[in-house]
């Protein structure tokens, strides 16, 4: 989308499991002032389970996202917009893994492999020329959540996924460290059996730590928790202030560790930190989940930037 009053020129560079994806129509898109294209990814990048994307503008800024959609036969099976990631570094912070209805999930991926998505998995790429060696730690609040660490080769331009088996229902957050700078996601599905399975999913981006105070406003409709995660080297003190009550709540927060803090339905609330920590929003609906990065969105759609000879 273009908010801007120039219009704006759009490439697109994907890389999927076996690296870059090349392919007619990626270079040159035309997206007018006030307008916004829609392009189905899926028709330059078929058959991928995994795709990253990395978008180049000239002439405005313009704003995007990727909708990722799952379909079992003719039965919604979830969707989500996923929005820009934080830029590639050597560590990375991913709260709001929150697993529920394991028992449910291991009973249909047991009966259908179709279902075998419904484990949660990380997804890695990185940029440049240098393959990376990569931990991923994933860490639970209390002595119930117990995690795991993977550590793997990833290749360069290569969207790579890793399956986190074994997790419990629990509350995690994810701790990216690599030798190259790296980009990384977590997918994280709902399910509530039925005669007709209802399943969803949500894409749990990397989010760039912040101390300066950042507000949202929780779903009235869900079981709205917040997931703060501290990939710092100090423990964090975190406060939680309710600006529709003025209630506040002081959590402390370990080093490579995480807590939630659930918010009241429909109340707008704020969070700061003596400690820069990342932060997601976490709703749960009826079978549906969707999760939001907290981070200091800036608007630069009215900057434009000229040369004057």
């Amino acid at each position: 989308s273009n908010p801007a009053a120039t219009d704006a020129t759009v490439d697109l560079q994907l890389f999927g499991e076996s690296g870059p994806i090349d392919g007619a129509g990626l270079n040159g898109i035309s997206v007018s002032a006030n307008r916004t294209v829609v392009l189905p990814l899926a028709g330059y990048a078929p058959q991928q389970h995994a795709l990253a994307v990395h978008l180049t503008s000239r002439g405005a800024a313009v704003a995007s996202w990727i909708q990722s959609r799952t379909v079992r036969g003719t039965v919604s099976a979830g969707a989500d917009l996923v929005g820009p990631a934080v830029a590639p570094a050597g560590n990375l912070a991913i709260p709001g893994l929150l697993k529920r209805g394991t028992k449910d999930a291991l009973d249909l991926i047991s009966n259908n492999s179709d279902y075998q998505d419904l484990t949660p998995s990380v997804q890695l790429l990185v940029p440049g020329t240098k393959a990376a060696t990569v931990t991923v730690q994933v860490i639970g609040i209390g002595t119930k959540s117990i995690g795991t660490v993977l550590q793997e080769q990833v290749q360069p331009n290569t969207a790579t996924t890793f399956d986190l088996t074994g997790l419990k229902d629990g509350d995690y957050s994810v701790f990216v460290h690599s030798d190259q700078p790296v980009l990384s996601v977590v997918k994280l599905s709902r399910t509530k059996k039925g005669s007709t399975p209802i399943t969803d999913f949500a894409f749990l981006p990397a989010v760039a730590p912040m101390s300066s105070p950042v507000a949202a406003t929780a779903a009235n409709s869900a079981v709205t928790k917040v997931s703060i995660a501290n990939g710092g080297s100090q423990p964090a003190t975190a406060v939680i202030t309710d600006l529709t009550t003025g209630a506040k709540n002081s959590v402390s927060v370990p080093h490579l560790g995480s807590t939630v803090v659930s918010v009241t339905a429909g109340d707008v609330f704020a969070i700061s930190a003596d400690q820069p920590v990342s932060s997601s929003l976490v709703a749960d609906f009826t079978g549906s989940l969707a999760v939001i990065p907290l981070q200091d969105f800036s608007n630069s759609s009215g900057q434009l930037a000229v040369l004057v000879h």
